[in-house]
């Protein structure tokens, strides 16, 4: 135990990283929903989903983006920012 600290420290709640996906729906248009939801926002162009999950990252503590391409692989985005 550390002189002069008589319990132990607070330990900080950990949240969970926001999850992302990106994806082609097979009507054409592209998706976005976050990991849990149940909802999704569609795009009629990929650039579009894409700004707004990298948006969505931004303001994160923590995040991983999936997104899905034209060609139909995904790739993964993987942010953190510490405090």
């Amino acid at each position: 135990m550390i002189a002069g600290l008589s319990t132990s420290p607070p330990v900080l709640p950990t949240a969970e990283p926001l999850v992302v996906w990106v994806f082609r729906k097979s009507d054409g248009l592209w998706s976005l929903r976050r990991e849990g939801d149940r909802n999704e926002r569609n795009f009629r162009r990929r650039g579009d989903a894409v700004d707004l999950a990298r948006c969505l990252a931004d303001v994160s503590p923590d995040s991983r983006l999936f997104i899905q391409t034209s060609g139909g692989r995904f790739v993964t985005e993987c942010r953190s920012r510490v405090a």
